[in-house]
């Protein structure tokens, strides 16, 4: 017989105690920090993260070990660099990260990060003006007053059905970022029309102000796609062709939004509220009939579209997560 020492080694199971950020935007490259208990920094030898049963190829870019108590297991910090992940339909999926260690003994994340569509600008399709900034997310007009229409690269996230909402809807938000000296002022509001190609919009190429791109043809209906949008001075809604007046006395954007506010539209199919800083400040509800054509769209897809016209330079879509005020 012979005993063969150090053959094993022992260890209290390694887990995960933290992940930050938890949400990571899809086609994004992004870097995640795991923090992990009973796993000490020099017997980390590698990572593994997986979407659903796909590997996900990621680096590891630092480990450092935090201090604790004497008596206390070892804490260490990974920081991974994680690829762009394409989206594929996957709206929600969520990514689980493993930290390996010496011996076998692994520090498993399962489904510890969730991905979503990033609240983002369409690249190519937007007026001649504007430039985009900060990974896509703030859009800014360069010079002029108008030419400065956007739209979101992706649809908007829906709300589910509620008892303050019985269709459901739609809600975004933005936040100014820059003003100039003008008269007039932006609008922001939805549509159903897919913004990925001009050959897609009515007039076939983004036009000097919102309405004029969204507008149907002259003789032709809406009834294949449908758009609304608030703003401009004097305020007012407009949806498919139709315009309604709103009292600048509810809201006159035009002298009451400045740089850092920020404004957000709720759309329920047959109500269209905006709130500036969390407060009611327009509430419209729509005739039968312009309800009955927008609870058409109920199933269609809703983009953002903003006119970064006058007063307002540059603006930022805020995050998917955003709720619509109480």
């Amino acid at each position: 017989s012979f005993l063969l020492r150090g053959a094993f080694e022992y260890f209290d199971q390694a887990r995960v105690v933290d992940v930050s950020p938890r949400v990571l935007p899809y086609d994004m490259r992004s870097t995640v920090k795991i923090t992990v208990l009973n796993l000490d920094g020099r017997s980390v030898v590698g990572v593994e993260v997986r979407l659903a049963d796909e590997l996900v190829p990621s680096e590891i870019q630092t480990v450092t070990g935090r201090s604790v108590p004497e008596g206390d297991p070892p804490c260490t910090e990974v920081t991974l660099s994680i690829p762009p992940i394409e989206e594929q339909r996957r709206q929600g999926a969520a990514v689980s990260i493993s930290i390996i260690g010496r011996a076998g003994n692994v520090a498993e994340g399962t489904d510890c990060v969730r991905l979503y569509r990033p609240m983002v600008f369409e690249p190519v399709v937007k007026g001649s003006r504007v430039k985009l900034e900060e990974d896509g997310t703030v859009a800014v007009r360069k010079t002029g007053i108008n030419n400065a229409v956007v739209f979101s690269k992706y649809p908007i996230k829906r709300l589910p059905r509620s008892v303050r909402l019985p269709s459901g809807g739609v809600y975004y938000s933005i936040t100014v970022t820059r003003a100039a000296t003008a008269m007039k002022t932006f609008a922001f509001g939805l549509t159903t029309i897919d913004p990925s190609q001009t050959a897609n919009l009515p007039s076939l190429h983004v036009e000097e102000d919102a309405m004029a791109t969204l507008a149907p043809k002259a003789g032709e209906s809406a009834t294949g796609f449908c758009s609304l949008l608030v703003g401009y001075d004097p305020v007012r809604l407009w949806v498919s062709g139709r315009t309604h007046k709103i009292s600048s006395r509810q809201w006159r954007p035009a002298r009451e939004v400045s740089v850092g506010d920020s404004v957000g539209l709720l759309f329920s199919f047959d109500r269209v509220a905006v709130y500036q800083n969390g407060v009611l400040r327009v509430e419209v509800q729509l005739g039968d009939d312009e309800a009955s054509l927008l609870r058409g769209h109920m199933a269609s897809d809703w983009w953002a579209v903003l006119d970064v016209l006058g007063k307002v330079s540059g603006v930022r879509l805020n995050g998917e997560d955003e709720e619509p005020p109480e």
